[in-house]
């Protein structure tokens, strides 16, 4: 917004000064005014690159009503020299045309791009949504089925599907934060309850599968600093992963 801001008046100087220069150098310094001419092509540079295709027009018109008295007023009737006048206008004409079609199809070459990439990012993000909301759906599915068929300690069962359906919620929430920064709870933990967590977590999967997992961890305590529900998930895609392979 700043750049299109001072962009404008700088346009409008340009195009005034060097106007000023056609008006105040002799006429027979065919050079000077050469150069001058060669020189408009800066203020349509501007506009085309500030404001594209409508800005580079803008400008070459702009031009135009402050050249064209300069033409009528130094008329010597000579067709090179008024050729070469009306030929550099024209020219002007078709590169800020030019230039600013470029510079649109340019932007929305990149707007575009920009788009796909942006859903590319959600088709990854809904990817991993759905791949980390299988693992707790599958754990309780298993410990469900396991109840119905009346096997083991229903009483256990609910607190793991309790347990599940609460990271599932957990996930849900993260997703619809997703846009924010990711805040990490870090809290001093013994990292092998995490880890024999998410392997029960996978349990069901790797029964089902006819896949063995076991856990082998040092007896002694591993406390350390984590954010015990990110690391639990993360091994749980792990595992599964591995179970799937």
């Amino acid at each position: 917004m700043s750049l299109k801001k001072y962009s404008i008046p700088v346009i409008v100087i340009l195009s005034v000064l060097i106007t000023y220069l056609h008006y105040s150098t002799a006429g027979r310094a065919y050079a000077m005014h050469d150069i001058y001419r060669q020189i408009y092509y800066v203020p349509i540079m501007i506009g085309a690159l500030t404001f594209g295709l409508k800005g580079a027009i803008a400008t070459y018109l702009l031009i135009v009503v402050l050249y064209m008295p300069y033409v009528l007023f130094s008329w010597t009737g000579v067709f090179v020299t008024e050729a070469s006048k009306l030929l550099h206008l024209v020219m002007q004409g078709f590169f800020a045309f030019l230039t600013g079609f470029l510079i649109d199809q340019n932007k929305r070459r990149a707007q575009q791009l920009e788009k796909d990439k942006y859903l590319s990012r959600t088709g990854q993000v809904a990817t991993t949504i759905v791949h980390d909301l299988k693992n707790p759906l599958i754990t309780i599915l298993g410990f469900a089925r396991r109840i119905q068929e009346g096997k083991g300690d229903s009483g256990e069962y609910v607190d793991v599907i309790m347990e599940s359906a609460q990271k599932m919620q957990k996930i849900v929430n993260d997703v619809l934060d997703f846009a924010k920064p990711i805040h990490l709870d870090l809290k001093e933990k013994d990292i092998k309850g995490v880890i024999n967590k998410a392997c029960d977590s996978c349990r069901i999967k790797a029964e089902d599968a006819g896949v063995g997992l076991s856990i082998d961890v040092p007896a002694e305590p591993a406390n350390i600093s984590i954010d015990s529900f990110h690391l639990e998930r993360m091994i749980v895609n792990l595992v599964n992963n591995a179970i799937e392979a």
